[in-house]
């Protein structure tokens, strides 16, 4: 199906002709994990306007991603066939109450010009994979109530509300 705007010839368009694939994130890539900590420091702001994005957050994540995570965490990117990071999914996984493990997912981000083709779902779908191999009992996600598209994903590939976070502004912003 051939993009709005796109000629009619017949023709696909360059993003038609790429691949994706997905592998682990590498960490010891300073250009993919500066790229990946850049682009993880902006979503916050989409969605709650107090946060603040400045060089101390990225390199706070730089340190996080490379120091913290384990491998054991789940770290998958998706990539073009051009090496290109379209998409990415953090999740680290956590001791919970009676001895339980669960899996909380840190960010899951796909490039706009590259969503509603099933990147997302793959990520997640991947990241469930991960978390029945290392026998976790769940996985766990804050969503922002703003973002409807996620919310929508999540409940369609099994994920249910269990709270609520609330705020009220003392002083008006």
């Amino acid at each position: 199906m051939a993009e709005e705007g796109a000629p009619q010839s017949g023709f696909r368009t360059f993003k038609e002709f790429m691949n994706i694939s997905f592998r682990r994130a590498h960490l010891h890539d300073p250009q993919e994990i500066r790229f990946i900590c850049e682009i993880d420091s902006t979503i916050p702001p989409l969605f709650d306007t107090e946060f603040l994005i400045d060089e101390a957050v990225v390199q706070s994540r730089i340190k996080e991603y490379t120091e913290k995570l384990t491998d054991d965490d789940f770290f998958d990117v998706a990539v073009t066939d051009t090496g290109r990071v379209v998409g990415f999914h953090i999740l680290h996984i956590k001791p919970h109450f009676k001895n339980a493990k669960k899996a909380m997912v840190h960010t899951l981000w796909v490039a706009e010009n590259f969503r509603k083709q099933k990147i997302a779902q793959t990520l997640k779908n991947r990241a469930e994979s991960w978390a029945k191999f290392h026998k976790l009992n769940h996985i766990e996600t804050w969503v922002s109530s703003k973002n409807e598209n996620m919310i929508k994903l999540n409940q369609n590939l099994g994920f249910e509300i269990v709270n609520y976070k609330m705020r009220k502004n003392i002083i008006g912003i």
